[in-house]
């Protein structure tokens, strides 16, 4: 299938047939296609500034983060990422070096999923998960 427009929560193929899209864009799209208002404000925020790395922090993603701080009612940090893949990969560096600190001298690296669990398409989001056939042609890990 080739897909050319899309709009709300349907797809087009190039034939013209219209699908509902029910895995919203492999799940990156759960607010739906064609939002003018999100484009309007991501093409001021592009343009303002695209990208800066996360050596400093820009305005954007500070307001977001303190509102995140405040919906969570208490003292935490924000690590923005792009995907769940990094999001995942993430936590499981956060979760060693937690292991690292406080169990000095434990050689605890292991990650526990459930069986054929999808974290994602990094190299360790691949490990843990359960699905052979995605992570097959990447092994030994």
């Amino acid at each position: 299938m080739v897909v050319t427009g899309a709009q709300g929560s349907t797809i087009v193929d190039a034939d013209g047939t219209t699908y509902l899209d029910a895995m919203a864009g492999l799940w990156c799209v759960n607010i739906g296609y064609g939002r003018t208002e999100l484009a309007q404000i991501a093409a001021e925020q592009m343009q303002a500034i695209a990208y800066y790395p996360h050596t400093a922090m820009n305005l954007p993603a500070a307001q977001l983060g303190e509102q995140i701080n405040t919906l969570m009612g208490g003292d935490y940090h924000t690590y923005f990422v792009n995907s769940g893949s990094e999001a995942n990969e993430a936590g499981f560096k956060i979760a060693r070096q937690y292991a690292k600190h406080e169990f000095p001298g434990d050689f605890r690296f292991k990650t526990i999923s459930r069986y054929y669990a999808y974290h994602g398409t990094t190299l360790a989001t691949l490990a843990a998960g359960g699905m052979g056939d995605r992570k097959g042609k990447f092994e030994p890990y």
